[in-house]
């Protein structure tokens, strides 16, 4: 049996693009994703998540420190939209039933409502390209740490990042337009870095605004 050095897989494996070490995605499977499609069938509309194990029973830990990804396509038809969650819908079961690292949103997804997120437990969300706004409360009271803003992103939502204790920086990219009230209230971040552009900061009520804003290194800029 021919030896092969450790060098050599090493090699071997940055050429493969890092499979060797790389967690591969999992993408959910259309049985543990709730949706509805349009009047044409022409457009998929994810509505809930709920994971499953083998007898079909919800199971809290399956994809624990896992990396997860939306599918683009359910039965054929593109998925465009996440549905908010006004009442807990989607936002309560990827909270409660969702331990993984990694929410993987593919392209396809043009639209994600108010509190898609709220209270998830996702250490990063990966947002769509073409994404036109963070809405409303989108990860209030989240786990997440890392999220990065597409470039597409003209408006930041009410309360969009909200009490995410974990999240200690983020950017705000060139074509941002408008950030709405408490978009970050007391939340983790140390440092918010604008890039140079026309934005509209609705206003806050300086005795409600958090501390760590103050404390970060771009805030004052913009």
């Amino acid at each position: 049996m021919k030896k092969v050095s450790f060098a050599a897989f090493i090699i071997a494996a940055v050429m493969l693009g890092g499979g060797a070490f790389a967690q591969t995605r999992i993408i959910i499977p259309e049985s543990e994703l709730e949706f509805k499609a349009n009047e044409d069938y022409s457009e998929v509309t994810i509505t809930c998540f709920e994971p499953k194990n083998k007898n079909g029973i919800c199971d809290y830990d399956k994809y624990r420190d896992k990396e997860l990804e939306l599918p683009s396509k359910i039965q054929g038809v593109p998925v465009t939209k996440i549905e908010g969650s006004p009442l807990g819908g989607w936002g309560n079961s990827v909270s409660r039933a969702t331990r993984a690292k990694l929410l993987y949103i593919p392209d396809s997804v043009k639209i994600i409502g108010p509190q898609a997120f709220f209270e998830c437990q996702f250490e990063r969300v990966r947002l769509p390209e073409e994404l036109k706004e963070i809405s409303c409360e989108l990860f209030k009271d989240s786990y997440v740490k890392n999220v990065t803003i597409p470039e597409s992103v003209k408006k930041i939502g009410r309360a969009a990042f909200a009490n995410c204790i974990s999240l200690e920086s983020i950017v705000i990219p060139k074509n941002v337009e408008e950030i709405e009230n408490e978009a970050f209230a007391s939340s983790g971040i140390k440092t918010l870095t604008v890039t140079p552009s026309f934005i509209v900061f609705y206003y806050m009520d300086p005795a409600r605004f958090d501390k760590s804003y103050r404390a970060g290194g771009n805030w004052g800029a913009a």
